[in-house]
């Protein structure tokens, strides 16, 4: 039993080997001042069909309804079942976006090709790499370590601008690739450099309607590394 405080004051054990007419009454004080009890009491044999009577100041109008009963009897009407939940609206994930690979890999007879987007490289428009193009960088780098050979790295850009000024975009791009690979332990005799600027796009920088493609324009803002794998 527990106080006002929640603090244990008293616990009844079974008695056990009671006649049919016997009982066993325990009360119990539940306040301070011992103004109210809980009385229980125990009545019948201890078979399984036996209840605990509960009264006292504490109930008053609690009365003995005519026990032994079976326990199973003595079971408080169950509740109205609750009404089923409501399901709560969750907002359906959207579908994910297939997230570009920073390095494709073009492979054919006797060569390998290693496409970096420009943009996994540079800023719009500029030629020094980026401090996020750390992971394709890398990946360059090991699979050049790996063909022991001298490799093409090839820098090209988007049909936006003039021929002059793409050309010469395309070679610092290329440029500056090989020097972050030789700063990853690459020979620099190793890494030749070529720039073709606009003039060999892999896709369209125009929609058929004429209006800009910047999908196909992406694509083709590209610095490309050539690999030999015939000896």
């Amino acid at each position: 039993m527990l106080d006002s405080s929640a603090r244990a004051i008293d616990q009844v054990s079974t008695i056990a080997g009671l006649d049919p007419n016997g009982e066993a009454t325990k009360t119990i004080p539940i306040d301070r001042p011992g103004r109210y009890v809980i009385r229980l009491t125990a009545e019948g044999k201890e078979t399984g069909t036996f209840c605990v009577l509960v009264g006292g100041t504490a109930l008053p109008a609690a009365k003995a309804p005519g026990y032994p009963v079976r326990a199973a009897a003595a079971v408080v009407s169950p509740l109205p079942p609750a009404p089923p939940p409501t399901p709560e609206l969750q907002a359906v994930p959207a579908s994910p976006q297939p997230v570009a690979k920073p390095i494709e890999v073009i492979g054919s007879k006797c060569e390998e090709r290693l496409r970096v987007g420009s943009d996994f490289l540079f800023d719009f428009n500029r030629a020094e790499v980026r401090s996020e193009a750390a992971p394709a960088l890398a990946e360059l780098a090991r699979r050049i370590e790996l063909a022991r050979g001298a490799v093409m790295i090839e820098g090209h850009t988007d049909a936006i601008g003039t021929e002059t000024y793409n050309q010469a975009l395309s070679e610092r791009r290329a440029l500056a690739v090989r020097g972050a690979l030789a700063d990853r332990g690459l020979s620099p005799a190793q890494l030749n450099v070529r720039g073709f600027g606009k003039t060999r796009p892999i896709a369209s920088n125009q929609q058929p309607d004429g209006s800009a493609d910047p999908a196909g324009r992406q694509r083709n803002r590209r610095v490309g590394v050539v690999i030999s794998t015939c000896r």
